[in-house]
């Protein structure tokens, strides 16, 4: 047997790792070791147990088998195996090993790596000057170089990709169902944008004291009043739906009032945002909800613009009187169209609301606006939170917009006078308010007393 082992050029003795998470062993470039050759690549028993113990690995059955398979003849006939002769001459076998004296070695018998080195040492025939061990891992190439033996870690191009765990290989698969599924499910987008001035400070307006409330409506009489008595109030006695003049005074005026800072504080506290819905795959989104909601305050699809201004006092409503009160008839509720976005669930000045779309088409894009209220008893926090869902689609599509804002107390003097009855300080949307001259372009204003 020795007389075998002096044809070749090298003896490569490789470990458990080079035949298990290597290349496949004939395809090594086993020139990389000796260009010239012939290479003798020679496995110990122990090696061949621990590959043997992996027959029945999921991962590793099938290596473990196609290796046994390979160097099988070489044990039956014991005699060597050709593994390649592209670049360089390679043949296999299995090594027949002397009884180790782990003692004398300084080994531990119970250690695989151990056991790997203390065969090399005893293999039958061998020259260890011509030898060296290949393995990836670095313990028995420590104990191989502290035995007197040439070792060489495993070149990590030698190796196979890694492969996913069972875990990964899971996630995997479950990533491509869920790939499939989405080829006949909508792709749903969503965006959230919010008109913050620079600066925006919500307000919480105290409620005025008493004499700020006498102050106020000392203000109010003494911009009507004076004009209530020049009319007199006999020609106002037959008209429908008038106001004698001392009701106005003791009800009209009061409430006006008292109203005021709660419309004022709606006011500067009141900010539009923007909700874009987007269908962007090839798949038509059926029954689609868009699910808005507001944490920290309210919203409503219009600008509430409170009554800031007293009320007027009463006049003579000449056409009124000559055509009397007209019948009022109930309005159809229209029915939406399949492709009309619609409010199924109107906000009004809560916190949640829906949109509701029969057949929401692949490509279409649908954009609505809002107008959120911070609430003064929120402590400053805004967060607006989309949800949308389909009877096609599996799960849902979020988006959140959130801020941290400060909120300041204010007096009513602060930004409103009330000597003149006007403001002093500009609210958020102020800017568009004025801009709207026609009612037009005032369908987006909500009036309230």
């Amino acid at each position: 047997m020795s007389g075998l082992f002096d044809t070749y050029a090298k003896i490569v003795f490789i470990d458990t790792m080079v035949v298990l998470e290597g290349k496949p062993i004939s395809q090594l470039p086993w020139h990389e070791i000796d260009p010239a050759g012939p290479i003798l690549v020679m496995v110990v028993p122990q090696v061949q147990t621990e590959i043997d113990k992996r027959k029945r690995d999921g991962r590793l059955a099938d290596r473990s088998r196609a290796f046994s398979r390979l160097i099988g003849p070489s044990v039956e006939l014991q005699q060597t195996v050709r593994i390649s002769d592209k670049r360089v001459v390679v043949d296999l076998m299995l090594a027949s090993c002397a009884r180790v004296d782990y003692d004398v070695l300084d080994l531990d018998r119970e250690e695989g790596d151990h056991k790997v080195v203390g065969q090399i040492i005893n293999a039958k025939g061998v020259d260890l000057k011509r030898s060296i061990l290949i393995s990836h891992d670095i313990n028995p190439v420590s104990l191989a170089i502290q035995h007197g033996i040439a070792a060489k870690r495993l070149p990590e191009h030698w190796l196979l990709p890694p492969e996913p765990s069972p875990k990964e290989r899971e996630n995997l698969r479950l990533k491509a169902e869920l790939s499939e599924l989405k080829k006949s499910e909508p792709e749903i987008t969503v965006e959230i944008t919010v008109d913050l001035p620079d600066g925006f400070t919500p307000l919480r307006i105290l409620d005025p004291d008493d004499r700020d409330k006498s102050n106020l409506t000392q203000a109010v009489e003494k911009r009507y009043f004076a004009k209530l008595q020049k009319r007199g109030t006999e020609q106002f006695m037959n008209q429908p739906r008038w106001v004698p003049p001392d009701r106005w005074r003791e009800d009209k005026v009061p409430k006006y009032v008292s109203n005021l800072p709660r419309h004022l504080q709606s006011l500067f506290n009141q900010v539009s945002f923007t909700v874009a819905v987007n269908n962007v795959g090839p798949v038509t989104a059926s029954n689609l909800v868009v699910e808005i909601s507001v944490e920290g305050g309210r919203f409503d699809t219009s600008f509430h613009y409170g009554r800031l201004f007293p009320p007027s006092p009463p006049q003579a409503n000449v056409l009124a009187a000559a055509l009397g009160r007209q019948p009022a008839f109930p309005q159809m509720p229209r029915v939406p169209g399949d492709h009309e976005v619609h409010w199924g669930v109107p906000p009004r000045r809560g916190n949640h609301g829906e949109l509701h779309c029969r057949e929401f088409r692949q490509g279409r894009s649908w954009v609505g606006e809002g107008f959120a209220e911070i609430s003064s008893d929120s402590g400053g926090t805004l967060s607006i939170v989309v949800r949308v869902t389909a009877s096609n689609l599996h799960g849902d599509v979020r988006g959140c917009w959130t801020r941290e804002l400060v909120l300041r107390e204010a007096v009513l003097a602060d930004v409103f006078d009330i000597d003149s009855l006007h403001l002093v300080s500009k609210y958020p949307l102020q800017k568009r308010v004025d801009e709207s001259t026609s009612d037009s372009n005032r369908r987006w204003i909500s009036l309230d007393d």
